[in-house]
């Protein structure tokens, strides 16, 4: 399938990484910002081994737990932004159990407990990268730096520490190289390494 062709798409499940599979012609999409049960229209961006990655540019059917994104989806691993917090956890039971008896050749366990956090705030760990004088998320798919700070994944104090950050390389840092930033902080937030 070319890059740039709409499609119009019944959304089925979920597959590892935050994609959707849907089917065109026979053939398997892998399709992000859509929830199972939908119908969209979705832009293929590429092919990655022969299977196409879409976007969703148009909801023609909604599911009933897709819910209004309060941050960019495709920054920092937001994949279910869009699905509300109930059906996130029922979705990774899927891709566990799917991973289970399709991997694995294995039956799935009878109780699949995908332990809850936080919506806002629960990453504890992250890798942020730097390109010049900015330091992020980088955007799903690319090498380009999007605001690590307005995911939501990262809790308010981290937030504000990023944005003292950003501040000083840009304004008393001379020209550095930095690729990478790795952030790990306790659970109460009280310590950050």
């Amino acid at each position: 399938m070319d890059s740039g062709a709409l499609v119009e798409l019944a959304i089925e499940r979920p597959a590892v990484g935050g994609r959707m599979i849907a089917r065109h012609d026979g053939c398997v999409i892998l399709v992000s910002g859509a929830v199972p049960g939908e119908r969209v229209r979705a832009r293929v961006a590429h092919s990655r081994r022969g299977v196409p990655l879409a976007l969703t540019e148009e909801v023609i059917l909604a599911d009933q737990d897709r819910r209004p994104t309060l941050c960019d989806p495709s920054c920092g691993g937001n994949v279910f932004a869009h699905i509300k917090y109930s059906r996130q956890l029922s979705l990774k039971r899927e891709i566990i159990a799917d991973a289970f008896a399709r991997i694995g050749r294995l039956p799935p366990p009878k109780d699949i407990t995908i332990a809850p956090s936080l919506e806002q705030g629960y990453r504890l760990r992250a890798r942020l990268y730097a390109a010049g004088k900015r330091v992020g998320f980088l955007r799903s798919g690319s090498h380009h730096l999007c605001d690590a700070a307005k995911t939501g994944q990262l809790s308010t104090e981290t937030g504000k520490v990023l944005g003292d950050l950003q501040s000083l390389l840009s304004s008393h840092v001379p020209d550095i190289t930095i690729r990478a930033i790795d952030l790990a902080e306790s659970v109460d937030g009280e310590q950050r390494v």
